[in-house]
């Protein structure tokens, strides 16, 4: 008798791999565990609900011992509990109702507080004081863009044909798309194949012409050649494929081009019935990728219309040029087409003032060095030396323009620590920059092109020397190359890719808000996206570098600690993840599932007789043996599985009972495996063995 040991789990998910091709101890599902010091699969905490907030109010901080929420209502009493502290402040100006809390830092221990309200105006505030400086005279309105990209992208056009029969010494001389040559030569057939070779062949040779051509191909079953438009849109619908043969060759089913469909747009933006956007924009990637691309469109036409636009996660901010009153009230009106739905939208350009712009509030704020730095578009703006509410006088205040050091900086995103610079992010590019108190001795140290953040609030720092943040990649990281302290880009998350990859492009707007924090305890990097939590853990000196996921059942808007302790807030409550004076764990289900494993010879057909575990808790036990048995993600099929047993604490050393042997039968070249514990109380595995009879066959 053989056995499959899963000696640890220190790999964590791995999807880089097809399934059946996966190592040993990696796991394509870990939910509500982690990867311990040991390689060891470890149950989440619970999140404990233990304060329920009022209505109306936002973000979150720890502050003095205790943690703090923010909004525009007058809300009594302002401590809404005592044990830990949960206190309310007041941040409001005139009759604005205040709707998101985009940046809060502390400033001497103080909260310096980043809010947007429902007249389309972002304030600052310093110690619940409204930050004067922090002022724009220039008319404004924003919306936002919601469509999801199956409905609204472009879709290439296809045309095919079915290559029959064919024979020795046969050939196709031409292939055409209306009048279009998809080859650049004659493909012959000749005894070195057989008809699906020579079709393969054929496909090889339109693809290595498609840069010429624009048009690429694929084979289908039955040798049915499929030729595909590398342009989406319907510009080549109805032009009729022609194959051209010499020699006995049969082709039937030449179908001409069909199927493509132009890209929804957004056909018109004006202010007061006058245009401010000519020209068309595609909905294009994604919902921020076509903001990015409407502000463009804006700007390119800003000399005649007075309007610039600024774009950021899925909203465009449209600003009038000059300063004052004018054009408040004007109304804004947007046309999109059937798909393409607009949210969030000011009626009206409000905010104009007869008085100057001082500094044009932005999103993101934080300490750096004795001030407080603010971003707004393409500029970082630094208070006075010490005073963070003033940012028009005295030493050290100021501002950089970093799109004039490098292009992709228009829109900055966030800030980070990096040893003792300061990593400046943008959508598509991150610069390092030395800060001074004199701004004269500020000075760009390095830029990092082709990377940056989709999410401000996920940029997290780790130690001095290491930063954590969401890209359009997948989650990423800069850190040292070497003792010159250059910064280099860590593809950290590249073992989870796939799937972050795809929670972005299926919901940008999650994307967008997704927050990055590092939990106290153990130093677990916590990337928190909808209602998943990517939890990353890195324990060098154990070689552990391992991704897992919690699943809590709601979105997270923000998470802090104090020691210990971790709050995170959802809506109108705050949770703690389980407790700073002991371990809680409840009901929540980890689940586990490995991928499809062969051993040392995957052609082998091998007879599975049994299975034994190390582990605490009690977990069900299932089994799959059918590689083929895949779902839609390349994952093995949860509906294939058979449960093969339960236990209760480890099996080894037992010779029956509850806690025996899991005998089983199966014959297969490979095997899956999915854990299920649904207790309360603490749960793990340290590692799996899975028995092998003696025997066994090539396929």
């Amino acid at each position: 008798m053989s056995t499959l040991l899963l000696e640890d789990f220190k790999i964590g998910l791995d999807r880089r791999r097809m399934n059946e091709t996966s190592l040993p101890g990696s796991l394509v599902v870990c939910e509500n565990a982690h990867i311990t010091r040991g390689g060891e699969i470890e149950k989440a905490e619970a999140l404990i609900r233990f304060c329920d907030l009022p209505a109306n109010t936002y973000g979150l901080k720890a502050v003095d011992n205790g943690y703090m929420i923010w909004g525009s209502d007058n809300i009594t009493p302002t401590v809404l509990k005592s044990n830990p502290p949960v206190r309310y402040q007041r941040l409001n100006d005139g009759a604005a109702n205040m709707i998101a809390v985009y940046s809060v830092d502390l400033f001497d221990g103080i909260p310096y507080v980043v809010a947007d309200y429902d007249d389309g105006i972002i304030r600052h505030f310093y110690d619940g004081t409204k930050v004067a400086d922090m002022f724009s005279g220039k008319g404004r309105a924003k919306f936002s863009i919601s469509a999801d990209s199956d409905t609204v992208s472009a879709v290439n056009a296809t045309g095919s044909f079915i290559i029959s029969a064919a024979s020795n010494a046969c050939s196709i001389t031409s292939i055409t798309v209306d009048i279009v040559q998809l080859l650049a030569d004659t493909v012959t057939y000749d005894t070195s194949t057989d008809d699906d070779g020579f079709a393969s062949k054929v496909v090889d040779a339109i693809n290595e012409n498609s840069n010429q051509s624009g048009f690429a191909a694929s084979l289908q079953a039955g040798r049915k050649v499929v030729i595909t438009a590398q342009i989406a849109g319907t510009a080549t619908n109805g032009d009729v494929v022609a194959v051209s043969t010499g020699g006995t060759i049969t082709i039937e089913s030449e179908t001409a081009m069909a199927g493509g469909v132009a890209a929804k747009m957004i056909t018109s933006i004006t202010v007061n019935a006058v245009e401010i956007m000519p020209t068309d924009v595609d909905w294009v990637e994604s919902n921020q990728q076509t903001v990015a691309s409407i502000a463009a469109a804006i700007n390119n036409y800003s000399a005649t219309s007075g309007y610039e636009a600024f774009s950021y996660g899925s909203t465009v901010l449209i600003r009038k040029i000059a300063d004052g009153t004018a054009p408040n009230g004007h109304v804004l009106t947007i046309v999109a087409e059937t798909g393409i739905t607009i949210v969030d939208q000011s009626p009206t350009i409000s905010g104009g003032s007869a008085s100057a712009t001082i500094v044009d509030p932005g999103r993101f704020v934080k300490t750096f060095k004795n001030k407080m730095y603010a971003l707004t578009g393409p500029s970082v703006y630094y208070s006075e030396l010490g005073v963070p509410n003033n940012f028009n006088s005295g030493t050290g205040y100021g501002f950089d323009n970093l799109s004039t050091n490098t292009s992709g900086a228009e829109s900055l995103a966030a800030i980070a620590t990096y040893f003792e610079n300061m990593a400046l992010f943008s959508r598509n590019n991150i610069q390092i920059w030395f800060m001074s108190d004199d701004p004269t001795e500020n000075q760009q140290v390095q830029v990092l092109n082709n990377t940056g953040t989709v999410a401000p609030k996920s940029v997290v720092e780790f130690g001095e020397n290491d930063v954590f943040y969401l890209s359009e990649s997948g989650i990423r990281s800069i850190r040292a190359r070497d003792t010159t302290n250059a910064a280099f880009v860590n593809d950290v998350g590249i073992a989870i890719d796939p799937i972050i990859q795809e929670e972005i492009l299926s919901n940008n707007l999650q994307a967008e808000n997704a927050v990055g924090f590092l939990e106290p305890r153990q130093g677990r990097l916590m990337m928190i996206i909808g209602e998943t939590i990517y939890v990353f853990s890195f324990f060098p000196s154990s070689k552990i570098s391992a991704w897992s996921t919690y699943r809590p059942g709601f979105e997270i808007e923000a998470v802090t600690s104090i020691g210990q302790t971790i709050v995170c807030r959802s809506r109108n409550a705050l949770y703690k993840i389980g407790s700073s004076i002991e371990r809680l764990y409840d009901q929540r289900r980890v689940k586990i599932i490995t991928p499809f494993m062969a051993g040392e010879d995957p052609s082998v057909i091998k007879a599975w007789s049994g299975l034994d575990i190390a582990c605490q808790g009690t977990w069900d036990i299932y089994v799959a043996t059918d590689p083929l048995r895949i779902d839609e993600d390349g994952m093995p099929d949860e509906d294939y599985f058979e449960k093969i047993g339960t236990v209760t604490g480890t099996t080894y050393a037992e010779s029956g009972g509850e806690n025996g042997n899991i005998g089983f039968d199966a014959v297969s070249s490979h095997i899956a495996l999915k854990f299920v514990c649904r207790t309360t109380g603490y749960a793990r595995i340290g590692n799996v063995s899975v028995h092998i009879a003696d025997g066994g066959a090539k396929n």
